[in-house]
């Protein structure tokens, strides 16, 4: 069968077309497929390397994280050391402050062994011994060596056991100790009697005077040979006990505080409740009406703080100042425990008279504690009157113008 040569060539140009549109068609389709691949490799890459930003991110923030807490550590650290530096050096000061007080402790028990071996001046040593009070003006040390004498022609040679020179009161004025000084040669004989026999033992004692007057039982004691402590709350008794001092040259032997004894340190008010008896007075007690009376002041101090003036290890005390004996004794633990206390004169009577009395500076339940404390201590009371003993349980019965106490013997 012969086929029409036109029809030939046209089917020949049709599937030669076809064959073209193919190859065209493949080509676009190798071409789709290669260009989606690399937009899925791309869009794969770019999500890689979102990943991995955001990875490195996070690892970053884990790491500032880290070196925060770190840090937070090392403040903490930081603070803790800073601590630790702040408790060593309160430990260095402490220990320091207790070296400090170790060494002051060793020097004063040094000083004290030395003045005990030693025959220096009493008023040497006050000034050496004395810088311990004086930093904080507690102690008010009368200067024996700038007074003025009080020029008096009332000077007379006592007739004590050890005769001494006493300058005293005009009589007028004081018609009871001046008086009888003058009279009889001495005061108190039974209770004279009695602290010389104490104080005459032939050892080294330092006497406490307790509201010492014009001195009468400090310039005994001196006269035996002892280092005295006499504390005296009113100058014109001290003027006196001055004058004195000077006309028996015992400057050396004679310390004078200018205080008053109490338990406590205050200003206390003072008055003279009888124009002829200059030794009798008393504290000023609330509103009372003291106005036509003679009055002075003075500043009070406890028995502790003697305790840098005394230079023996045995004492004698002497206290009488006027029913505030059971005051004075509340703080008196450090010369009971630092020193031996082998004898103890106190006058009873006021205390005893008073005790019921209104406002008074001992009543009944303080004259009690002060018996319990001496006794819990070992001391024992007795009468100067034939020297009996007495029953501190019993006090209200003791009808004595002054008792004495010593340590129970054993």
């Amino acid at each position: 069968m012969l086929i029409n040569p036109i029809k030939q060539m046209t089917y020949s140009k049709v599937i030669r077309l076809i064959e073209v549109i193919l190859i065209l068609t493949g080509i676009y389709a190798i071409f789709a497929f290669t260009r989606m691949s690399i937009n899925k490799d791309m869009k794969i890459s770019t999500i890689t390397e979102n990943e991995n930003e955001r990875t490195l991110t996070n690892i970053v923030r884990t790491n500032i994280g880290k070196e925060q807490f770190n840090i937070d550590n090392l403040q903490i650290d930081t603070g803790n050391k800073r601590i630790k530096a702040d408790n060593i050096q309160t430990n260095i000061s402490r220990i320091q402050d207790e070296k400090l007080l170790k060494r002051t402790k060793i020097f004063k028990k040094l000083l004290m062994d030395k003045l005990d071996q030693a025959d220096v001046p009493v008023n040497q040593v006050v000034k050496t011994r004395s810088k311990f009070h004086r930093v904080s003006g507690i102690v008010n040390i009368y200067n024996i060596s700038k007074s003025q004498i009080v020029n008096t022609s009332l000077c007379i040679d006592t007739r004590t056991p050890s005769v001494f020179t006493m300058c005293t009161w005009e009589l007028d004025k004081d018609a009871w100790v001046s008086k009888d000084i003058h009279n009889t040669g001495q005061w108190e004989p039974l209770v004279t009697q009695t602290i010389y026999d104490v104080l005459n033992q032939g050892r080294k004692m330092t006497f406490i005077d307790i509201g010492a007057n014009m001195g009468y039982f400090s310039l005994l004691a001196a006269s035996i040979g002892h280092d005295v402590v006499s504390v005296e709350p009113w100058d014109q008794h001290i003027q006196k006990l001055v004058h004195s001092i000077h006309i028996n040259k015992f400057e050396n032997k004679i310390t004078i505080v200018n205080n008053a004894i109490s338990n406590s340190r205050r200003e206390l008010h003072f008055y003279v409740p009888w124009p002829n008896n200059q030794g009798a007075a008393r504290l000023v007690l609330g509103n009372q009406n003291v106005e036509n009376n003679q009055r002075f002041s003075a500043n009070s101090i406890t028995l502790n703080d003697l305790a840098n003036l005394i230079q023996t290890k045995d004492i004698v005390m002497k206290i009488d100042i006027e029913g505030h004996e059971c005051r004075a004794l509340e703080k008196a633990d450090v010369i009971f425990d630092r020193f031996n206390v082998i004898f103890i004169s106190m006058e009873w009577v006021v205390m005893r008279l008073y005790r019921d009395k209104y406002g008074t500076a001992c009543p009944p339940e303080n004259i009690q504690k002060m018996l319990e404390m001496l006794t819990r201590r070992g001391f024992v009371p007795y009468s100067f009157r034939n020297n009996i003993q007495l029953d501190p349980y019993e006090s209200d019965k003791w009808m004595y113008d002054d008792i004495y106490w010593k340590p129970r013997p054993f």
